[in-house]
């Protein structure tokens, strides 16, 4: 598989809209070629301690999906 390096808007990568744009800027991720090689499940865990809650599980499907993505999967 191929990265998707060439995607520049995180509207381009299934499952990601603005909610979760805000939540990846929040863990520091501005750029979508940023979410290669990350582990997703690490993103979850991190944002839930900076946000100080618990966040909705399915956040974490939504990370796998978009890192998967990024990293050359099919939608």
């Amino acid at each position: 598989m191929e990265t998707r390096t060439n995607i520049n808007d995180f509207n381009k990568i299934p499952n990601v809209g603005p909610a979760t744009v805000r939540h990846l800027n929040i863990l520091g991720i501005n750029k979508p070629f940023e979410l290669i090689g990350q582990n997703p499940y690490s993103m979850y865990k991190e944002l839930c301690k900076i946000v100080g809650e618990n966040l909705d599980p399915c956040l974490a499907d939504v990370f796998i999906s978009a890192v998967k993505f990024m990293e050359g999967a099919p939608p």
